[in-house]
């Protein structure tokens, strides 16, 4: 695999989660949600727009979450697995361990459904909520209760 095809794969991912989104965007999926689906259909269809001509990309391909495949053959090419997570849950050692653990088994996945030449990439997003989540709220951000109780962990103020 060539390094400007993968510097091309590393542009689109880290220009905002790809060309065409916003940060208020990806805040609104990150609390609504649970977001790593919008996100790998943000970078999906960027990677698309820009690799369609010698690419295949396509998601959810063999259970894994992004995949670019040679046009000719349908092999992969690159594997990509995707995770999300608020950084205030992270202050516990079971919350990191299960996050690690999935991705240790979301790269295990893919090196069987890839080849010895195809590139696997795990991308963790780490979201920082900075305020409380108000009564008036917690319907409507999916983990409002787990983004609270970090929040008081950490002693943030409102």
């Amino acid at each position: 695999m060539t390094t400007n095809f993968i510097k091309k794969i590393q542009a689109i991912i880290t220009q905002n989660i790809g060309i065409g989104s916003s940060s208020e965007m990806i805040a609104y999926y990150g609390l609504t949600s649970k977001s790593e689906l919008q996100y790998r259909d943000i970078i999906a269809f960027n990677l698309y727009k820009e690799l369609k001509d010698e690419f295949l990309v396509t998601r959810e391909w063999n259970k894994c979450d992004l995949a670019v495949l040679d046009k000719q053959t349908g092999e992969p090419i690159l594997l990509i697995e995707f995770k999300v997570c608020y950084n205030v849950d992270l202050y516990k050692p079971s919350t990191i361990n299960e996050y690690t653990t999935a991705i240790k088994n979301d790269i295990q996945k893919s090196k069987k459904i890839g080849n010895k030449n195809t590139e696997i990439y795990s991308i963790m997003f780490i979201f920082k909520p900075e305020e409380m989540i108000p009564d008036n709220l917690k319907k409507i951000v999916k983990y409002s209760s787990s983004i609270n109780s970090g929040l008081k962990k950490f002693d943030y103020k409102n």
